[in-house]
């Protein structure tokens, strides 16, 4: 009986603390300097609840997501260090496992990219640093809100939108785009899956 009250009790204090998990699926530990992204999808337009996916950021092929890609066996979730100036994250998928930094390309319509694990330059004219949060710790780029989620065909299959910044005004020939992402920082989970 004892063993049975403690096992419900630590269930309970998880789930409190437990960001959307598929049933049966992989927990990941957030540790306190650990923090999530998520897009405000009423302020975005979006409403991926009626298909049951979460607003939460995944991690696939170098690059942000949101959306059913959260399903795919390529994609993690998108645990992010830094603050105020870069964005770092380290990948399970990555070969060999190691921390990447965010790359940004200011000055062009883009998909947000990293940098390879370990490495630390980005291709020419891409930044790293520059990140930053709000008061309402809504995520921009210098100061700027240009986040967009953009999909081809394919990506549209499966409800995905890969994270764009719109630095310049032509959108890459044969995506869509959303208006504006609004991205939050979320903080202060346990675990996500």
């Amino acid at each position: 009986m004892l063993l049975t009250t403690l096992v419900a009790a630590s269930i309970a204090a998880l789930s409190a603390t437990t960001l959307a998990a598929p049933a049966g699926g992989p927990q990941q530990p957030v540790a306190p300097n650990q923090y999530l992204l998520r897009v405000d999808t009423t302020a975005s337009g979006l409403d991926f609840t009626k298909l049951g996916y979460t607003s939460l950021v995944s991690y696939a092929n170098t690059s942000l997501w949101i959306g059913g890609i959260k399903s795919q066996i390529y994609s993690e979730p998108f645990i992010a260090t830094g603050s105020s100036g870069g964005i770092y994250f380290t990948s399970w998928h990555n070969v060999p496992t190691g921390g990447v930094n965010i790359v940004l390309y200011p000055n062009q319509t883009k998909a947000l990219g990293t940098t390879i694990p370990h490495g630390g330059s980005p291709s020419p004219g891409g930044s790293l640093s520059d990140f930053n949060f709000d008061g309402t710790l809504r995520l921009n780029y210098n100061g700027e809100y240009k986040f967009i989620g953009c999909q081809d065909e394919e990506q549209k299959k499966l409800q995905t939108y890969q994270i764009f910044w719109k630095g310049a005004d032509d959108v890459p020939a044969g995506l869509t785009c959303t208006a504006e992402l609004v991205l939050y920082q979320v903080a202060g989970c346990d675990t996500v899956g």
